[in-house]
């Protein structure tokens, strides 16, 4: 009960203390005052002896319950009430009663003074009704006649009657409402068995001692009171007794069908204080597992409250509580437990929970809240306590058995869906996860977003560190990461290098934009390993749920692919494009066309001049693929190379380029124009081992000089740290061609390692080309990537020149060659031909006006593979 609602009790208990206390002095006073004992009776029982007989009635009191909600209270209050009516004065009656039975409360009992000033006025009332009755009925009749006892008998029943009224009004006033006739009557036959009997043995009492001595009567009342007490004690035992017995196997039935710790904890808790009648009960059990801590349960407001408590000061309060591993009584002073204090300043009683072993598991304590001397533990208590605690017991080590297997079994499961390194989910758990997020209920706005994190030169962190510090690196990421993003996302590990987010409820793509460009951002400032600065760039890949896919599973693959493709454009991120996913519809069969194209030899390949800035002449010629689909007509090269690049055709593509360009530079050399000729390469190219011989092969097949082919890589692809790639370089230079670094200025070049491969020839980029004779900035990069190449032996090629302006710069700041619009757009064969025949070597094209075919002004792109 709160503390509004025992304060409300309390007043409603005096209030009715009050009026019934009032009434019934009223009418002690007014009708019955001066009235002296029954005229004519021969017995005079001593107002001590009532005094004593009160007050052991009370003491020696029993209830006892027969079904849920239905008591028997047995007193033999009504046997010295009986005697007291016929040979007692009223007023010596009335205040023996009230003395005996305050005696007992307050002293033996010790009831709040509100408890007992209700008692009281009960007792009292109860007396005077009777006295009011018995005279009323009697009148002037004998009062050992029949007409005595009836009177007698319905005094008694007026005294029940008042006291079940007084009860019923209490009910009412402490619930705000009104009694009904039905509660007055249920209150009524709860004691009416022991009323009867009662009622019965008194009015046999009075007619015993009617014509019995003094001595003989004092000697009968004492008898009555002893066996009333003796009987009171014995019964009360017994059915102590048979009620542990019965709740004993209830609890057993109901705890040994539990293997939740929760539950078992609720019933011993439950049966604890039914058992010895505490008013609270607690339950300390052990670890389950090393290193957890231990567990304090109790009842709540809201059932079962678990609490965690530190492993020393648990094993502490267990060896305070149960010191020597039996039953005991619970000294409550200063150094018992903090919890325990709180709870009672009274008496507790704690019994060990052990296993079957033996050792101590915990402690099972029941404390009583108030001082009452009926309340105060026993040897008894402790002896059902410790029954209690011994069935309890192996329900409890079974519970934590359970405990601890439900314990391993999530951490199996958390394994199983987990990477062990960082934490993280791993790719099983993460589709789950993109599954659940694609629920219509909880993705409010549709959309749901996945980035693709690809950590780029991982393995040459592994090469140069190892295992050990590359995990640790990866820790690192992974930490970092968690910082960046939102905490609506979900952050995995797909393995290896590679992490992935979900974005649940995204509104647009652009918020997956955001959160991937604060990622890159994120990875700017360098990771720590061994002591040295690493910076790890990533390429990042990013898809958004229907925009780009149509379920988890597609929305994962075409993060992969944007990822794929950013590392492949040197971008940073990409958005998915289905121009970089081969397994579109349109890819997919374009995959099969170009492998037929190859093979039939449908490829066509354009040349772009190479022209020296100084004198105007010819020195060379890039060539550049082209293919004209049957049916969907020109096909741009970047997709169509990406698509071999996917279907592993991208080997037998570069070489039909480059025999077909080697071909042409033989018959331009049979003729006398000593040409070069330029081939590019793809990143899958250079990680063919096969590759240098294929070149060797096709050199010596054409009867071209080594020395007059070049072969483009471009910035990232020779930078490179591969050691495969590394070996395929060293094995072009060796057979004498010349190594060009493509699209120079756009990566993160190193300057001793460009030193130290075999490159001959820096093509400095378009972007700057275009826009160096307005940008100042892009003016300084290309004049120190010029300044670089004359320093560092190499020839110097501008790409996309196409103004005057251009030109002029570029002649002035001592750049080698230039290739763009300006001196002539990709030619075919044919057209290449007929250009060189009509040119004069200082003349420069504006735009020359060329047939229909696959390189027009409108078909500007070039290839970043072959």
């Amino acid at each position: 009960m709160s503390v509004d609602g025992e304060r409300h009790g309390e007043a409603a208990m005096l209030a009715v203390a009050a009026g019934l206390g009032a009434v019934a002095t009223g009418v002690l006073v007014l009708a019955l005052g001066g009235a002296g004992r029954i005229a004519n009776t021969p017995v005079d029982v001593p107002w001590l002896w009532l005094v004593v007989a009160f007050g052991a009635c009370e003491a020696f009191g029993l209830r006892v319950e027969r079904r849920q909600g239905e008591q028997y209270g047995f007193t033999a209050a009504l046997v010295p009430l009986a005697a007291g009516l016929v040979y007692t004065e009223p007023g010596a009656l009335v205040a023996a009663r009230l003395l005996g039975v305050a005696v007992v409360l307050l002293v033996v009992r010790q009831r709040r003074p509100a408890e007992a000033a209700y008692e009281l006025s009960i007792h009292l009332a109860q007396t005077v009704a009777a006295v009011v009755v018995v005279r009323a009925v009697l009148g002037d009749s004998d009062p050992v006649g029949l007409h005595g006892g009836v009177s007698v008998g319905l005094a008694l029943a007026a005294s029940y009657a008042v006291s079940s009224v007084a009860l019923a009004v209490l009910i009412a006033t402490v619930s705000r409402g009104l009694p009904g006739w039905r509660m007055v009557g249920a209150l009524a036959r709860t004691d009416l068995p022991s009323g009867g009997l009662n009622a019965a043995i008194g009015i046999a009492l009075a007619l015993a001692l009617w014509n019995q001595d003094r001595v003989a009567v004092q000697l009968l009342l004492v008898a009555i009171v002893l066996a009333c007490i003796a009987s009171n004690r014995v019964y009360s035992r017994l059915y102590e007794r048979r009620r542990g017995l019965e709740a004993l196997r209830d609890f057993i039935t109901t705890v040994v069908r539990s293997a939740d710790m929760a539950e078992i904890a609720s019933s011993v808790l439950g049966a604890a204080r039914s058992f010895v009648r505490a008013d609270d009960a607690v339950l300390l059990i052990d670890t389950v597992t090393d290193g957890d801590p231990g567990r304090r349960y109790a009842v709540g407001p809201d059932g079962i409250e678990e609490q965690r408590t530190s492993l020393v000061e648990h094993r502490a309060d267990i060896a305070r509580l149960v010191p020597d591993g039996v039953p005991c009584r619970v000294a409550v002073g200063a150094d018992a437990p903090a919890w325990l204090r709180a709870r009672t300043s009274v008496d507790a009683l704690a019994a060990p929970i052990t296993a079957a072993n033996g050792s101590v598991l915990g402690a099972l304590v029941v404390t009583h809240a108030r001082r009452k001397a009926a309340s105060h533990f026993g040897d008894n208590h402790a002896r059902l306590l410790g029954e209690l605690a011994e069935q309890a017991s192996l329900a409890i080590e079974n519970g934590l058995l359970f405990m601890v297997l439900e314990h391993e079994a999530a951490e199996r499961a958390h394994e199983a869906l987990h990477d062990p390194l960082t934490g993280l989910p791993n790719r099983a758990r993460i589709t789950e996860v993109i599954e659940e997020s694609l629920q219509p209920r909880l993705s409010g706005f549709g959309r749901v977003g996945l980035i693709v994190v690809d950590l780029d030169s991982f393995n040459q962190v592994v090469d140069a560190f190892g295992h050990s510090s590359a995990d640790g690196l990866l820790v690192q990421v992974s930490g970092r990461m968690r910082h960046l993003l939102p905490e609506s996302a979900a952050l995995g590990r797909l393995g290896g290098d590679q992490f992935v987010v979900v974005m649940p409820n995204v509104a647009d793509t652009g918020e997956v934009v955001a959160a991937a460009r604060l990622l890159m951002a994120g990875f700017d400032p360098p990771f720590q390993s061994e002591g040295v600065l690493l910076a790890l760039p990533v390429n990042i890949g990013l898809a958004v749920y229907p925009d780009h896919a149509v379920d988890g599973q597609s929305l994962m693959q075409r993060s992969l692919i944007a990822a794929d493709a950013a590392r492949r454009h040197h971008s940073g991120w990409e958005v998915y494009d289905p121009m970089n996913d081969p397994a579109t519809p349109r890819r997919l069969a374009l995959g099969a066309d170009l492998r037929e194209a190859i093979e039939s030899d449908d490829l066509d390949v354009c040349f772009q001049p190479k022209v020296e800035l100084a004198s105007g002449v010819v020195r060379g010629a890039e060539a550049l693929v082209r293919w004209t689909h049957p049916r969907l007509g020109r096909v741009r090269p970047d997709e169509f190379i990406t698509i071999a690049e996917h279907t592993g055709d991208i080997r037998s593509l570069t070489m039909v380029v480059m025999r077909k360009a080697l071909d042409q530079c033989r018959s331009w050399r049979d003729l006398g124009i000593d040409l070069s000729v330029a081939v590019n390469l793809s990143a899958r190219n250079l990680l063919d081992l096969h590759l240098v011989d294929d070149v060797d092969q096709a050199l010596r097949d054409s009867g071209v000089p080594f020395e007059a082919l070049t072969l483009e890589l471009t910035e990232s692809m020779v930078m490179s740290e591969s050691q495969r790639s590394l070996d395929v370089l060293s094995g072009l230079a060796k057979l004498g061609v010349r190594l060009s670094c493509d699209d120079f200025g756009t990566g993160y070049s190193s300057l001793a390692h460009l030193r130290r491969l075999p490159i001959g020839e820096i093509k400095i980029d378009q972007s700057f080309i275009v826009s160096m004779t307005v940008d100042d900035s892009d003016r300084a990069i290309a004049r120190s990537v010029l300044a670089l190449g004359r320093d560092l032996g190499l020839t110097t090629v501008a790409e996309g020149v196409e103004s005057r302006e251009a030109w002029d710069l570029l002649t002035s700041l001592g750049c080698g060659l230039a290739q763009g619009y300006i001196v002539c757009p990709p030619l075919t064969p044919r057209q290449f031909r007929e250009w060189l025949d009509r040119r004069e070597p200082h003349e420069l094209a504006t735009i020359p006006e060329v047939d229909e075919g696959p390189a027009t002004h409108d078909d500007p792109s070039r290839t970043r593979g072959v």
